[in-house]
Protein backbone atom coordinates (compact mmCIF):
# COMPACT_ATOMS: atom_id res chain seq x y z
CA UNK A 1 0.00 0.00 0.00
CA UNK A 2 1.58 3.36 -1.22
CA UNK A 3 1.50 6.41 1.08
CA UNK A 4 -1.88 8.32 -0.71
CA UNK A 5 -3.83 4.79 -0.39
CA UNK A 6 -3.18 4.31 3.67
CA UNK A 7 -4.17 8.28 4.26
CA UNK A 8 -6.93 7.35 2.54
CA UNK A 9 -7.71 4.38 3.95
CA UNK A 10 -7.05 5.86 7.74
CA UNK A 11 -9.00 8.61 6.86
CA UNK A 12 -12.04 6.76 5.54
CA UNK A 13 -11.74 4.81 8.71
CA UNK A 14 -11.73 7.75 10.76
CA UNK A 15 -14.88 9.33 8.81
CA UNK A 16 -16.48 6.27 9.15
CA UNK A 17 -16.77 5.87 12.99
CA UNK A 18 -17.71 9.41 13.32
CA UNK A 19 -21.06 8.64 11.23
CA UNK A 20 -21.45 5.21 13.11
CA UNK A 21 -20.65 6.60 16.53
CA UNK A 22 -24.34 8.44 16.74
CA UNK A 23 -26.08 5.66 15.41
CA UNK A 24 -27.02 3.52 18.55
CA UNK A 25 -27.77 0.27 16.34
CA UNK A 26 -24.53 0.57 14.17
CA UNK A 27 -22.15 1.54 17.36
CA UNK A 28 -23.35 -1.14 19.67
CA UNK A 29 -22.67 -3.65 17.25
CA UNK A 30 -19.75 -2.47 16.52
CA UNK A 31 -18.53 -2.16 20.20
CA UNK A 32 -19.53 -5.91 20.48
CA UNK A 33 -17.60 -6.99 17.73
CA UNK A 34 -14.52 -7.58 19.88
CA UNK A 35 -12.90 -7.66 23.36
CA UNK A 36 -9.10 -6.85 23.19
CA UNK A 37 -6.92 -5.16 20.39
CA UNK A 38 -3.01 -6.40 20.93
CA UNK A 39 0.17 -4.52 20.92
CA UNK A 40 3.10 -6.73 20.12
CA UNK A 41 6.81 -5.70 21.97
CA UNK A 42 7.78 -4.43 18.91
CA UNK A 43 5.27 -2.24 18.31
CA UNK A 44 6.41 -0.96 21.97
CA UNK A 45 9.58 -0.82 21.11
CA UNK A 46 9.23 1.12 17.98
CA UNK A 47 7.84 3.79 20.44
CA UNK A 48 11.12 3.33 22.67
CA UNK A 49 13.99 4.41 19.96
CA UNK A 50 11.72 7.29 18.46
CA UNK A 51 14.18 10.19 18.34
CA UNK A 52 11.77 12.06 20.73
CA UNK A 53 10.10 9.60 23.17
CA UNK A 54 6.43 10.12 23.47
CA UNK A 55 4.44 11.10 26.63
CA UNK A 56 1.33 9.14 24.91
CA UNK A 57 0.12 6.86 22.79
CA UNK A 58 -3.12 7.58 20.63
CA UNK A 59 -5.52 4.84 19.92
CA UNK A 60 -8.05 6.57 17.55
CA UNK A 61 -11.61 3.88 16.74
CA UNK A 62 -12.08 3.49 13.08
CA UNK A 63 -14.36 1.24 10.79
CA UNK A 64 -13.45 -0.74 7.51
CA UNK A 65 -16.05 -3.02 6.35
CA UNK A 66 -18.37 -2.77 9.22
CA UNK A 67 -15.56 -4.01 11.45
CA UNK A 68 -13.65 -1.74 13.93
CA UNK A 69 -10.48 -1.47 14.30
CA UNK A 70 -7.85 0.50 16.69
CA UNK A 71 -5.50 3.44 14.65
CA UNK A 72 -2.24 3.59 16.78
CA UNK A 73 -0.10 6.67 16.99
CA UNK A 74 2.08 8.36 18.96
CA UNK A 75 1.78 11.88 20.62
CA UNK A 76 5.27 12.73 19.02
CA UNK A 77 3.99 12.01 15.42
CA UNK A 78 0.08 12.71 15.83
CA UNK A 79 1.60 16.54 16.02
CA UNK A 80 1.13 16.69 11.93
CA UNK A 81 -1.52 16.37 10.01
CA UNK A 82 -1.87 13.15 7.98
CA UNK A 83 -2.10 14.62 4.63
CA UNK A 84 1.42 16.24 5.29
CA UNK A 85 3.01 12.97 7.23
CA UNK A 86 6.07 11.37 5.33
CA UNK A 87 5.96 7.57 4.21
CA UNK A 88 8.64 7.44 7.66
CA UNK A 89 5.99 9.22 9.68
CA UNK A 90 3.17 7.00 8.07
CA UNK A 91 4.73 3.66 8.70
CA UNK A 92 4.68 4.61 12.60
CA UNK A 93 0.72 4.65 12.47
CA UNK A 94 -0.29 1.31 13.40
CA UNK A 95 -3.76 -0.37 12.28
CA UNK A 96 -5.17 -3.20 15.10
CA UNK A 97 -8.21 -5.40 14.83
CA UNK A 98 -10.78 -5.18 17.14
CA UNK A 99 -10.79 -8.95 18.08
CA UNK A 100 -12.28 -11.52 20.32
CA UNK A 101 -10.02 -14.90 18.85
CA UNK A 102 -7.13 -14.89 22.12
CA UNK A 103 -5.26 -18.94 22.00
CA UNK A 104 -7.27 -20.62 24.31
CA UNK A 105 -4.12 -21.94 24.92
CA UNK A 106 -2.95 -18.22 26.17
CA UNK A 107 -1.90 -18.97 30.36
CA UNK A 108 -4.28 -17.81 32.74
CA UNK A 109 -2.18 -14.23 33.07
CA UNK A 110 -4.92 -12.67 34.99
CA UNK A 111 -3.81 -14.39 38.31
CA UNK A 112 -0.58 -13.41 37.69
CA UNK A 113 -0.66 -10.12 37.34
CA UNK A 114 -0.32 -7.48 40.06
CA UNK A 115 -1.63 -4.31 40.56
CA UNK A 116 -0.40 -1.33 38.83
CA UNK A 117 -1.71 2.55 39.00
CA UNK A 118 -5.50 0.63 38.46
CA UNK A 119 -5.84 -2.69 40.68
CA UNK A 120 -6.73 -5.91 38.93
CA UNK A 121 -10.04 -5.86 41.43
CA UNK A 122 -10.94 -2.63 39.39
CA UNK A 123 -9.68 -3.36 35.68
CA UNK A 124 -12.11 -6.85 36.17
CA UNK A 125 -15.12 -4.70 37.82
CA UNK A 126 -14.53 -1.96 34.62
CA UNK A 127 -14.88 -5.06 32.12
CA UNK A 128 -17.50 -6.62 33.82
CA UNK A 129 -19.55 -3.26 33.96
CA UNK A 130 -18.74 -2.70 30.32
CA UNK A 131 -20.22 -6.45 29.73
CA UNK A 132 -23.33 -6.14 31.46
CA UNK A 133 -24.17 -2.32 30.63
CA UNK A 134 -22.68 -1.54 27.33
CA UNK A 135 -26.03 -1.20 25.40
CA UNK A 136 -27.71 1.44 27.85
CA UNK A 137 -24.58 3.34 27.94
CA UNK A 138 -24.12 3.47 24.23
CA UNK A 139 -27.33 4.76 24.22
CA UNK A 140 -27.23 7.09 26.83
CA UNK A 141 -23.97 8.64 25.28
CA UNK A 142 -26.16 9.07 21.75
CA UNK A 143 -29.88 9.62 22.86
CA UNK A 144 -29.36 11.92 26.00
CA UNK A 145 -29.14 15.43 25.31
CA UNK A 146 -27.25 16.43 27.73
CA UNK A 147 -24.33 14.74 26.27
CA UNK A 148 -24.78 15.85 22.28
CA UNK A 149 -21.78 17.53 22.15
CA UNK A 150 -20.10 14.54 23.07
CA UNK A 151 -21.20 11.31 22.01
CA UNK A 152 -18.84 8.02 22.05
CA UNK A 153 -14.93 8.74 22.16
CA UNK A 154 -13.06 8.85 18.80
CA UNK A 155 -9.41 8.69 20.42
CA UNK A 156 -7.79 7.41 23.53
CA UNK A 157 -5.27 8.99 25.12
CA UNK A 158 -2.54 6.72 27.22
CA UNK A 159 0.26 7.48 28.92
CA UNK A 160 3.43 5.98 26.71
CA UNK A 161 4.71 4.84 30.60
CA UNK A 162 1.80 2.28 30.74
CA UNK A 163 2.97 0.32 27.95
CA UNK A 164 6.44 0.62 28.74
CA UNK A 165 6.06 -0.10 32.38
CA UNK A 166 4.43 -3.39 31.25
CA UNK A 167 7.49 -3.76 28.49
CA UNK A 168 9.90 -3.86 30.89
CA UNK A 169 8.88 -6.64 33.26
CA UNK A 170 7.74 -8.82 30.27
CA UNK A 171 9.67 -8.02 27.49
CA UNK A 172 8.52 -10.52 25.30
CA UNK A 173 5.19 -10.39 25.67
CA UNK A 174 2.52 -9.17 24.00
CA UNK A 175 0.17 -6.73 25.82
CA UNK A 176 -3.95 -6.34 25.38
CA UNK A 177 -5.80 -3.43 25.57
CA UNK A 178 -9.44 -4.28 27.13
CA UNK A 179 -12.18 -1.87 27.09
CA UNK A 180 -14.25 -1.48 30.34
CA UNK A 181 -16.36 1.21 31.86
CA UNK A 182 -14.82 3.54 34.44
CA UNK A 183 -17.08 5.25 37.55
CA UNK A 184 -16.60 8.40 37.75
CA UNK A 185 -17.19 10.77 40.65
CA UNK A 186 -19.86 13.30 39.49
CA UNK A 187 -20.76 15.02 42.49
CA UNK A 188 -18.91 18.24 42.80
CA UNK A 189 -18.62 18.17 39.31
CA UNK A 190 -19.78 21.58 37.39
CA UNK A 191 -18.64 21.05 33.58
CA UNK A 192 -21.10 19.71 31.23
CA UNK A 193 -19.13 16.49 30.36
CA UNK A 194 -19.53 15.86 33.97
CA UNK A 195 -23.07 16.09 33.86
CA UNK A 196 -23.90 12.55 32.32
CA UNK A 197 -23.80 8.63 33.19
CA UNK A 198 -21.48 7.86 35.69
CA UNK A 199 -19.31 5.48 33.44
CA UNK A 200 -16.93 6.47 31.22
CA UNK A 201 -15.68 4.39 28.36
CA UNK A 202 -11.82 3.13 29.66
CA UNK A 203 -9.27 0.84 28.71
CA UNK A 204 -6.91 -0.99 30.52
CA UNK A 205 -4.05 -2.52 29.58
CA UNK A 206 -3.05 -6.18 30.20
CA UNK A 207 0.45 -8.28 29.85
CA UNK A 208 0.34 -11.98 28.47
CA UNK A 209 3.12 -14.26 29.36
CA UNK A 210 5.26 -15.37 27.05
CA UNK A 211 5.32 -19.16 27.91
CA UNK A 212 5.01 -21.89 25.53
CA UNK A 213 1.53 -23.76 25.34
CA UNK A 214 2.83 -26.85 26.45
CA UNK A 215 4.04 -25.24 29.91
CA UNK A 216 0.68 -24.07 30.85
CA UNK A 217 1.82 -24.62 35.07
CA UNK A 218 5.62 -23.04 34.73
CA UNK A 219 4.41 -20.04 35.72
CA UNK A 220 6.93 -16.52 36.69
CA UNK A 221 6.75 -16.45 39.90
CA UNK A 222 5.69 -13.05 41.95
CA UNK A 223 8.27 -10.48 41.74
CA UNK A 224 8.17 -11.02 37.60
CA UNK A 225 4.77 -11.00 37.49
CA UNK A 226 3.69 -7.67 35.20
CA UNK A 227 0.99 -5.29 36.50
CA UNK A 228 -1.85 -3.71 34.72
CA UNK A 229 -2.18 -0.39 33.74
CA UNK A 230 -4.60 2.84 33.65
CA UNK A 231 -4.51 6.19 32.80
CA UNK A 232 -6.25 6.76 29.74
CA UNK A 233 -8.15 9.77 28.73
CA UNK A 234 -11.01 9.84 25.74
CA UNK A 235 -11.79 12.75 23.36
CA UNK A 236 -14.25 13.75 23.35
CA UNK A 237 -14.78 15.12 25.87
CA UNK A 238 -10.93 15.41 26.58
CA UNK A 239 -9.03 18.25 24.89
CA UNK A 240 -5.45 19.02 26.05
CA UNK A 241 -2.76 21.50 24.66
CA UNK A 242 -0.16 19.92 24.48
CA UNK A 243 -1.61 16.97 23.55
CA UNK A 244 -3.13 17.35 19.78
CA UNK A 245 -5.25 14.83 17.73
CA UNK A 246 -3.80 15.69 14.40
CA UNK A 247 -5.83 12.92 13.11
CA UNK A 248 -8.97 14.06 13.14
CA UNK A 249 -8.09 17.60 14.33
CA UNK A 250 -5.85 19.04 11.66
Amino acid sequence: MNLIEKKTRITNMLRQWNQDRWNKTEALDLLSSGAYYSISPKDVQMWINSPIKPERIHSYIGVENHKLYFILIDSETDKKPLSEMTDLELDKIIIKKFDNNLDIFTPNFISKTIDGNVSVTNALIRNFCWQLMKGSWVEDQIESVRDMQVGIARVFSSPFSDLEEIHKAETNTDIIAVMGLKHIDTANTETIYDEKSPFQLDLCFWSLEDQDKFKLLNFKSSEDDAPVEDLTLICPPYEERNDKFSLIFP
